[in-house]
């Protein structure tokens, strides 16, 4: 099963309206050297454009801030999660076991580094990984959700509940938050450390 029909405090992003949400890099949001990232939320994906878009991201290209990046890319039609040691150098892994994501469906999508791999997961289902034993970049790039980079992956849909967390979250706790698809509600706009 997949989430419900309705997920709540869910932001609706147009990109045609050049709509997401953005917050000024400080230390709440920022990783400290060493530190672990877990980020995921549930996704609803209005249309597949001939680009792609942007779930969570703390990532610009310019000036090399890349940290690490959940979006959906055109060009695999797979949900993605990636990261950069170094700001530049990028490693990504596919959610390639859940496979293509429909339009007008919630999923749960979570990306996060253990200190070995990279990891995603859709629906709390099989885990995809690719190796990355070395810290994630710490960015000054602002956090933002439906648009990287400024205004740049632009999303078309819904994004809902995107916590950060500095921390692995464990399969008990992604399958506690996933529940069986009957989505357990965080407070809205509330990091857990």
């Amino acid at each position: 099963p997949g989430p419900s029909a309705a997920i709540p405090l869910a932001g609706q992003f147009a990109s045609a309206t050049s709509e997401y949400l953005s917050v000024a890099s400080n230390n709440n949001l920022n990783l400290a050297a060493g530190e672990l990232v877990h980020v995921g939320g549930f996704i609803y994906l209005d249309s597949k454009p001939a680009s792609f878009m942007t779930i969570v991201s703390k990532w610009n290209t310019t000036g090399n801030q890349r940290s690490y990046i959940l979006d959906w890319p055109d060009t695999s039609d797979r949900f993605r999660f990636a990261v950069s040691a170094d700001g530049t150098v990028v490693t990504s892994v596919l959610a390639n076991t859940f496979g293509s994501p429909a339009t007008a469906t919630w999923y749960r999508v979570d990306g996060w580094t253990d200190g070995v791999n990279i990891n995603i997961s859709v629906n709390n289902g099989p885990v995809d990984t690719t190796a990355f034993s070395s810290d994630v970049f710490v960015s000054t790039a602002d956090s933002q959700i439906g648009a990287q980079s400024g205004a740049s992956g632009l999303f078309n849909g819904r994004i809902a509940q995107v916590p950060l967390w500095k921390r692995v979250l464990s399969a008990q706790e992604r399958s506690w938050l996933y529940l069986n698809g009957s989505d357990r509600v965080l407070p809205p706009l509330r990091m857990a450390a």
